[in-house]
């Protein structure tokens, strides 16, 4: 998207987005937040690395709850 920088294998916009989402979630059940805070569905402003912070974040989110779900679910899981 964009760079060259993008387009590398272990960047972060690349992330498998259960796998990035699993250890936000360790976070949040750690943590028990009231709000969880991110960007736009957009990035703002388009950056690959914001945009998938929000997917994530909002992944996170949702499966946050989903008490049988946990790092490595996504594996065991499949598509």
């Amino acid at each position: 998207m964009g760079s060259v920088q993008n387009e590398r294998p272990h960047c972060f916009w690349r992330a498998d987005l259960d796998e990035a989402a699993g250890h936000l979630i360790e976070v949040i059940r750690e943590m028990r937040p009231q709000v969880v805070v991110t960007y736009h569905a957009n990035g703002g402003y388009g950056h690959p690395a914001h945009i998938q912070a929000h997917r994530v974040a909002m992944r996170s989110a949702d499966l946050a709850t989903d008490a049988p779900y946990g790092v490595g679910a996504a594996l065991a899981r499949g598509p």
